[in-house]
């Protein structure tokens, strides 16, 4: 089973602006307990910000920011995030933290407990 994942939700074309589509339990995998989102400034390398306990779906929805997932793998991954219809699941046992982000980045955090 696979810790880590990004996928694609689903975007609704219109000639003023796109809108993505996010369903629990068709396009996010599991029942939605809490959402938070996290309006962040530049976050540098040198002070990181731990993000809460998995499984958890992560969204920019402003943005660039990088996330470094601990997953007892031997080094940790790094992944950035810079599309609202790109998701990224952490599920059971993933630690996460934001490394990098750009001025005025928005995170949207949806968690299944």
């Amino acid at each position: 089973m696979k810790k880590i994942e990004i996928i694609e939700l689903p975007k609704i074309y219109d000639p003023r602006g796109s809108l993505t589509v996010a369903e629990e339990n068709t396009h996010i995998p599991f029942d939605i307990k809490r959402m938070e989102w996290i309006h962040l400034g530049a976050i540098q390398p040198e002070t990181p910000i731990e993000l809460g306990e998995s499984p958890v779906m992560l969204i920019a929805l402003a943005g660039e920011i990088t996330i470094q997932v601990i997953d007892n793998q031997p080094s940790a991954r790094t992944i950035t995030l810079n599309h609202p219809n790109q998701a990224l699941i952490l599920k059971e046992g993933c630690r996460s933290r934001i490394t990098h982000s750009t001025k005025h980045s928005l995170l949207l955090t949806i968690h299944e407990k």
